[in-house]
């Protein structure tokens, strides 16, 4: 809840400073979500979303919207496995970044060390569209440390634009699988 609205009283003549009466009260700070196991999941944009482990997306739709963070952990292949159609919402100007628990650059901080070394996420986004049912159409995206960006899994019609892998060993891995890369930095 948030402390009661304080009305402007005559003046005092004397300076005085705003502040809100909140040291007994409880509360909570939130920097980032712990990204978990879901189901229909919504990426909420502007919010930082740190995978930990493997993380495994079922259900009729996962959302990404326009801004959302993640990072990934170095360990644990942490990753993130899709078998829904995927609605990505990513714009030039509010892409969708995935990278490494340690970048400091974007998104909330995880950790306070800054030492990026190695791959962090084993595979980003691992896409299963012969479960989804449908091909994977991602734009505005820009995924950093990965052993592996982006693998996609059956079906012939994915594509991805307007892309940046930076740092990774392998951008795109394709099983029984054809995709249209348009505008990609590698």
């Amino acid at each position: 809840l948030l402390p009661p609205t304080r009305v402007a009283q005559a003046t005092t003549n004397t300076i005085q400073i705003a502040k809100a009466d909140i040291s007994q009260k409880p509360g909570l700070v939130l920097d980032y979500s712990i990204a978990s196991s879901s189901t229909n999941v919504v990426f909420t944009g502007d919010k930082t979303f740190y995978v930990a482990g493997p993380v495994i997306l079922t259900g009729t739709q996962t959302v990404f919207e326009a801004g959302c963070v993640f990072k990934f952990a170095p360990t644990n292949t942490a990753k993130l496995s899709i078998s829904t159609p995927i609605n990505w919402q990513g714009t030039a100007y509010r892409p969708i970044v995935m990278t490494a628990r340690d970048d400091s650059t974007v998104g909330d901080n995880i950790t306070t060390t800054n030492a990026l070394t190695g791959y962090y996420a084993d595979t980003a986004l691992d896409i299963d569209a012969d479960t989804a049912g449908a091909d994977a159409s991602l734009q505005n995206v820009r995924i950093a440390y990965a052993r592996t960006a982006i693998k996609l899994y059956q079906r012939t019609g994915h594509v991805i634009r307007h892309a940046q892998f930076v740092n990774c060993q392998n951008a795109v891995t394709l099983d029984s699988a054809d995709l249209s890369l348009r505008n990609a930095l590698l």
